[in-house]
């Protein structure tokens, strides 16, 4: 059993398949969170990038954008949801975009209503995905294959 939250996130960069633990999902998110900041802090003291555009949290984020999405399918494949899921996201923050230009642009009256359903919605979907992340995975296999923790649902498998 290889669970090693981050290490075994980064092993998987390019693999869709199977179920993420956990353990694998938010050690993954720490690690990528504190390597943000730390180099974020670098950038802007050392190579003089104070807007938060620096090369090496640029380099670093570039780095993890594949297993980010990875990490994030195999998580939703641990309850037993598609991938797809995480494209929920777009359909709302498309909408909070394309309405805030419209309305830079002057050419959607009343588009602060169409900002403030989508920012509703994009809230929504936010907690939704969280609310995913954090529910534990189901026990013994599923759709999308092993349980990570090698869990079984066979009472007799559990006492042989």
């Amino acid at each position: 059993m290889e669970n090693y939250g981050y290490v075994s996130a980064m092993r998987k960069y390019f693999q869709f398949s199977g179920r993420a633990s956990r353990k694998e999902f938010w050690m993954f998110t720490l690690i990528f969170m504190i390597g943000s900041i730390l180099l974020s802090i670098v950038d802007a003291m050392v190579l003089g990038a104070a807007d938060g555009n620096g090369i090496l949290s640029g380099l670093w984020s570039l780095a993890h954008f594949i297993p980010s999405i990875s990490v994030a399918v195999r998580r939703l494949h641990d309850i037993n949801r598609t991938g797809w899921w995480i494209l929920s996201i777009l359909v709302p923050a498309l909408a909070v975009g394309a309405a805030s230009g419209l309305m830079a642009a002057g050419l959607l009256p009343g588009s602060v209503v169409i900002i403030g359903i989508a920012s509703v919605a994009l809230i929504a979907v936010v907690i939704l995905m969280l609310y995913f992340y954090c529910k534990r995975g189901d026990q013994g296999p599923n759709t999308y294959g092993a349980d990570p923790y090698g869990m079984t649902n066979n009472a007799e498998a559990v006492f042989q």
